[in-house]
């Protein structure tokens, strides 16, 4: 037993004397380990910081109403076995409790109530003064049946009182949030003057004391909601609470309605949902950074065995002569490794720690919870221990492993892991790109983002492997050259294998560390590209769909008020419908996008790799040729009244004149009935919006109205005779159409003559007679999706279904991507697509965006769009839209992680250069010393040796430079998330930013030259 314990100590013994006396070899070795764990430290630290972020944002955003975990109970009135307030109450907060620890405020409200003849909106809750910002008078005391003191939050008029329910208004205020009423059913806090409509507002009081009022008895019977409200800190919510809050939620609802279908719960479920599954995408959308880490540390690693291996070499075989046996040398040799490598990664770690705690408190997120979810967890320990036992791992294998031999080659155990990763990168290819949704799947994603690190592993060693053959084509093309340089090619190519390991590793680190600069500035690029993808000029004007707030950009102002913004403002006026394609079964739906198609129309958001064609190629196959406006006799300015003399041969018809009014709007005007065989004047007053437009249709209807479900049934056919059509001015009666020669019948109305047409009238579809238009008769030409480009027919002619009928559409070209449309379009010309489908069927297309050019006024052009009487209208800044991106605490993040990966790349790089040069001055001083006897002097042989450094250190930067482009071409293709992780928009494009691409070059080179001076200043002595 003693003889087994001292063989086992006898190499621990020893391995810890080498450390003791190779301290700084040691240390190098630590340092590299240490760095490529204190990035991966960071990376997954960091990623939870960026996620802690978004989430708080995400809830920020959800309005302050719906920011809460509100408990509803609806109590109609009557009594129910088993269902009070005092019964509920109580299932009510524990539920709430088990959910959040925050106390809830209680919220009493009843219907509309008439007491006394008056109408009033009563509600009541605690601590008034905390929600309720008095303007006059005091806040009431508590609610009694014979004094039940109130303050009047909104509406008009006395509050009303009864026998046995007297309320006394002692003050008038304003709510000071609307939390406390915000998930009452019907947005019961609108009831403040909003919800109830009357000429009069009834007064909302709101009185102090939940349970007193919930207890008069004078209003026992009457129906209220009671509610209890938590309302939601943004910042108390972290990612890794998501998952047991919504849980939580689900349950205690769950326990809610099976108590009562009277009860439930609302809470910002989703709102956090989504925020966690765009944090995970991130977070795993950083293992690019995370795989760049461990494959930087593998590497360092690799080279470390191969500086360290003839040291190693000798020091086994002078202990095998005194009788060492093979475990004890692997053992010695393990526990070096194993000690460097747990060193390192410790001090890593810690170091990584303590830069996630200063990003965690810079973000006001709580350190010790964010160390303790990502880098402090038991799966961050686990981390920790996988990369310091795989660096060991590596370190053993590169000292001990033998080359394969094969056809009298030697092929290492790197070159079969080469063809291993270059296998799973293939399959990784092969399995399609990761995008938002297979990043969130897991699987999938995970494998597609270890293509960095694989591909730039298998570039390496194809770079080490063509290494040889260089050298030796150096040597040769060198002869005639100076002494130094000779040497130095001469003792690259006669022992190629430290500089092939050295060349590998600095391809490797330059590399991905270019490659992290590359795709960083790729994703800031990918931000403003998605802004001007959304946003095409610097605005975009749209109608809101905001409750009250429903008004067309062209009804708030017309487009003369929109050119007089700023000077120089450049107005696009948009069309834009949703329609479906008959041959995919009416189920896939598109966008078609009716724009200027002038030569000068510049789209901010366009990029070449959408088309094959250029855009202003594009827009000039679907312009128009000639003049498209709408044909129809034209309406005076100053006309009053549009008048037509009409009379029928049959059953009496109902006639509307459709007039396409200046601001591009089409107005209905009923003209009347007519009565048999007399002329009658039919005549409809002019509104001040239809003058000088253009009438562009007569519609024929049924004169009587007739049961609904018999309406398809009844028919009325005759002949109707036209007079001409005449306007009513200041001046008299002026004719605007003397015949309606070349008109056409539409849907049952037929022409049979200048002024008479056949009609058949019944409930399937619009009659009209109509001017020609440009359009009848053929197709309007469009540049589609390559969806719909293939759906088309013969000569390329698609029917599209839109609101207006039958679009019948030409495809002209073809396109992948059309800013401010996501899946598949249809791009037309806006004078075409108008005067086609208001031909079908006037006022089903109209201007609903405007898109505007600031000309570099942005701040003033957004100023006026604040102000009436465009405040009404949905507002999309590029400008602000590109700054919000930016700031996206997830966009953000990845930016900073990637910029400092970069640079701890770089660092490693330099670190590598330098153990490979003490490596190489310690190996090979035999070699110099020949060289010295043979002559050489100090001078040469310094620059023998920095030659040889610059050669090797140029290698690899030039390996990593076309590594990086490569990488970053290949990732973007790939990897399809954008910087926030978020889906829609343009697909990323390859960004260079050669300017700093070049000052990092340099600044490694000059890094590099630093390094190989410094190191070899001294070592011919």
């Amino acid at each position: 037993m003693v003889t087994t314990l001292r063989r086992v100590a006898f190499p621990l013994r020893l391995a810890a004397v080498r450390l003791l006396h190779r301290r700084g070899r040691t240390a190098l070795l630590a340092a590299g380990i240490a760095a490529g764990s204190a990035v991966l430290a960071v990376v997954i630290g960091g990623s939870l910081v960026a996620q802690d972020e978004q989430t708080s944002r995400a809830l920020a955003r959800v309005p302050a109403a719906q920011r809460t975990v509100t408990a509803v109970y609806s109590d109609l009135g009557v009594s129910r076995k088993g269902a009070t307030l005092q019964s509920t109450e109580p299932l009510v907060r524990r539920a709430l409790a088990s959910v959040t620890p925050e106390k809830p405020v209680p919220v009493l409200q009843y219907k509309l109530l008439r007491i006394g003849g008056g109408l009033v909106n009563l509600a009541g809750m605690d601590g008034l003064d905390h929600w309720v910002r008095l303007t006059s008078g005091r806040f009431p005391s508590r609610c009694t049946p014979e004094r039940c003191e109130v303050v009047q939050l909104g509406g008009q008029g006395p509050t009303p009182s009864s026998p046995g329910l007297r309320f006394v208004k002692v003050g008038e205020g304003v709510l000071r949030s609307p939390v406390p009423f915000g998930q009452l059913p019907g947005a019961a806090a609108a009831r403040i003057g909003e919800t109830f409509r009357p000429e009069r507002q009834p007064p909302f009081a709101l009185a102090e004391g939940f349970d007193s009022l919930a207890s008069l008895p004078a209003l026992s019977g009457f129906y209220r909601t009671y509610a209890w409200v938590v309302p939601l800190d943004p910042s108390r919510i972290h990612p890794w609470e998501v998952d047991r809050f919504l849980s939580s939620v689900t349950s205690a609802r769950a326990t809610l309605k099976s108590q009562s279908l009277f009860l439930d719960l609302v809470a910002p479920s989703d709102q956090l949902g989504a925020a966690r599954s765009t944090g995970e995408v991130a977070g795993r959308r950083l293992l690019l950074i995370g795989g760049q880490a461990a494959a930087l540390l593998l590497a360092f690693a690799l080279l470390a065995a191969a500086s360290l291996r003839r040291d190693v070499d000798a020091a086994w075989q002078r202990l095998t002569w005194h009788g060492a046996r093979r475990w004890q040398l692997l053992l010695m040799t393990g526990v070096e490794a194993g000690f460097a490598a747990l060193v390192g990664g410790v001090v890593g770690w810690a170091l990584g720690s303590g830069l996630t705690a200063l990003v965690a408190e810079r973000a006001s997120s709580p350190v010790g919870a964010i160390l303790g979810h990502s880098v402090l967890s038991w799966p961050g320990i686990g981390a920790l221990a996988a990369l310091a036992a795989g660096a060991a791992l590596v370190v053993l294998l590169g000292l001990r492993a033998p080359a394969i031999p094969l056809g009298g080659r030697g092929i290492s155990i790197i070159d079969v892991a080469a063809l291993g990763a270059l296998l799973a990168v293939l399959v990784a290819l092969a399995r399609g790109q990761a995008d938002a949704g297979s990043l969130s799947s897991g699987a999938t994603g995970t494998v597609l983002l270890l293509l960095p690190g694989l591909v730039t592993f298998v570039i390496a060693v194809a770079c080490a492997r063509a290494l040889g053959p260089g050298l030796r084509l150096l040597e040769r093309t060198t002869r005639n050259a100076a002494v130094s340089v000779r040497l130095a090619a001469l003792s690259l190519a006669r022992s190629p294998g430290h500089a092939a390991i050295a060349v590998t590793f600095l391809v490797a680190s330059v590399g991905l560390g270019l490659f992290a600069l590359v795709y960083r500035g790729t994703l800031q690029h990918g931000n403003d590209d998605r802004a001007a993808y959304a946003v095409p000029l610097d605005f975009v004007v749209r109608e809101d769909l905001a409750p009250g707030r429903l008004v067309p950009p062209l009804d708030a102002a017309s487009l003369a008020r929109y050119q007089s913004l700023a000077p120089g403002v450049d107005v696009v006026p948009v069309i834009r419908e949703s329609g479906s394609v008959g041959a995919f079964g009416g189920q896939s739906r598109f966008t078609l996008l009716g724009l200027p198609t002038r030569s000068n129309l510049d789209l901010q958001g366009w990029r070449d790799d959408f088309a094959a064609r250029s855009l202003p190629d594009l827009l000039s196959a679907i312009r128009p040729s000639g003049d498209v406006a709408m044909r129809g006799p034209s309406i005076p300015a100053d006309a009053t009244a549009i008048v037509l003399p009409a009379s029928v041969v049959g059953g009496d018809v109902s006639v509307q004149a459709e007039v396409l009014t200046p601001r591009g709007r089409v107005d209905h005007l009923d003209l009347g009935v007519t009565e048999g065989r007399a002329e009658r004047l039919l005549r409809a007053d002019l509104p001040a919006e239809a003058r000088g437009g253009k009438v562009i249709a007569l519609d024929i209807g049924r004169a009587l109205a007739v049961e609904e479900h018999a309406s398809e049934f009844t028919r009325v056919d005759g002949v109707l005779r036209l007079g001409p059509l005449s306007v009513e001015t200041p001046q008299g009666r002026d004719v605007i159409l003397d015949d309606y020669a070349g008109w056409l019948g539409i849907n049952g109305v037929t022409p049979v003559g200048d002024a008479a047409v056949r009609y058949l009238v019944n409930e399937a579809a619009e009659r009209r007679f109509q001017p020609r238009q440009v359009t009848d008769g053929t197709s309007v030409p469009v540049i589609a999706s390559p969806r719909l480009a293939a759906a088309a027919g013969t000569g390329g002619l698609l029917p599209l279904r839109v609101p207006g009928g039958i679009l019948r559409a030409r495809v002209v070209g073809v396109a992948r991507h059309f800013p401010t449309i996501e899946g598949d379009f249809a791009i037309a010309d806006r004078r075409l697509a108008f005067t086609a489908l208001n031909t079908s069927k006037p006022g089903s297309a109209t201007i609903d965006e405007i898109w505007l050019g600031a000309s570099g006024r942005n701040d003033e052009v957004a100023r006026e769009l604040s102000r009436p009487p465009f405040d009404v209208l949905a507002v999309s800044s590029r400008q602000a839209m590109a700054s919000e991106l930016a700031g996206d605490p997830l966009s953000r993040g990845t930016v900073l992680v990637l910029g400092g990966a970069a640079l701890g790349s770089v660092l490693l790089a330099l670190l590598g250069l330098s153990l490979l040069l003490a490596g190489d001055l310690r190996d090979e001083r035999g070699e110099l010393f020949d060289l010295e006897a043979q002559g050489a002097g100090p001078a040469l042989l310094r620059r023998h040796l920095r030659l040889r450094g610059g050669l090797v250190a140029g290698l690899g930067l030039g390996g990593g430079l076309g590594a990086a482009v490569a990488l970053a071409a290949l990732v973007v293709a790939v990897v399809t998330v954008t910087a926030n992780a978020s889906a829609g928009g343009p697909p990323l494009a390859l960004h260079v930013d050669a300017p700093l691409l070049l000052v990092v070059c340099a600044a490694y080179a000059a890094g590099a030259a630093a390094l190989v001076w410094a190191v070899t200043r001294r070592a011919p002595r």
